[in-house]
């Protein structure tokens, strides 16, 4: 899981989003053989451990899963999860639009090419993610976008944080082509099967599992094109702060040392036998009698 970081890789936003990708994937890559990475790579989804594992448990009891525990703790997490997440790891906010807000992508356009770097919260219909933005060029902005997707009509095609940062998709964009696309996107008069491709090349990666069933882009089209609006949230961030950020990611991982070397089946083992211990003291309490009581009248 460690792995030496030097000042260079932190003196700027790059080296950050390079720092990231390697905890991300690494953690990813490790899920199965340590407890911490397996943690680590859901804390970073907004996903908690321990709770996910409980819940799943009394699904299990219950019949109520089709597939192992292990498998349904790492299934792609919601747009907005994700969103949250990052955005309150590098602002400490989860920079949520209200329902009241309206937003200009001419605005938004022009904001991106002042005082970077900067964070920008996304929400389009159905979808939500998050831009850093770190360097202006004569070609337009660029930076990293950072997302997951799990969209209704692309259930077979949904994708994590990891199938993302593993998709050359991830690598450092030009945000200001990013934003012209979507513009298209979400104008009423561009034709469907433009907004189409443009949604497959924005909000799609490469797939890590077998797909089945491709996208229904017919039907997450159509949804765009009824709920159309468009939402940001930005703010200027310092690139020396992301050392502390990434150090702070880091330290989750020993908070508990022995999760380091711990296999993830053997935790669920022991979280499973915690919970038949437990419904086994249950059963074994005297049901409590209901109180009896007279009434004068």
């Amino acid at each position: 899981m460690f792995f030496p970081f030097s000042h260079y890789e932190f003196s700027s936003i790059d080296g950050f989003a390079y720092v990231f990708r390697k905890l991300v994937l690494s953690s990813y890559a490790k899920r199965h053989k340590s407890v911490a990475d397996a943690r680590l790579y859901l804390a970073l989804s907004g996903i908690d451990l321990e709770s996910t594992v409980k819940i799943l448990l009394v699904m299990e009891q219950n019949g109520l899963l089709n597939t192992s525990i292990t498998n349904s703790i790492f299934s792609p997490v919601g747009c907005g999860d994700i969103a949250n997440t990052f955005c309150k790891m590098i602002t400490g906010d989860e920079m949520i639009s209200s329902e009241q807000e309206t937003s200009s992508l001419v605005h938004l356009s022009e904001e991106l090419e002042r005082d970077l770097p900067k964070i920008i919260r996304i929400d389009i219909p159905g979808h939500s993610y998050v831009m850093l933005a770190c360097e202006k060029t004569s070609q337009g902005v660029l930076g990293y976008i950072y997302q997951s997707n799990v969209a209704y009509g692309m259930e077979d095609n949904s994708f994590s944080l990891a199938a993302w940062l593993m998709d050359t998709k991830s690598s450092k964009t030009n945000l200001s082509i990013h934003l012209q696309k979507l513009a298209l996107l979400i104008n009423p008069t561009v034709s469907n099967l433009e907004k189409a491709n443009i949604y497959l090349k924005l909000y799609s990666a490469k797939p890590i599992v077998e797909v089945k069933i491709p996208a229904n882009m017919q039907e997450i089209i159509s949804y765009i094109n009824e709920n159309i609006f468009f939402k940001y949230k930005i703010k200027t961030i310092c690139a020396k702060d992301m050392l502390l950020i990434s150090e702070r990611i880091k330290n989750m991982t020993i908070q508990n040392p022995v999760e380091l070397l711990q296999p993830l089946d053997t935790y669920i083992a022991k979280m499973k036998e915690e919970l038949g211990e437990f419904i086994e003291l249950e059963c074994q309490l005297p049901a409590a009698k209901p109180t009896q009581h007279s009434y004068l009248l």
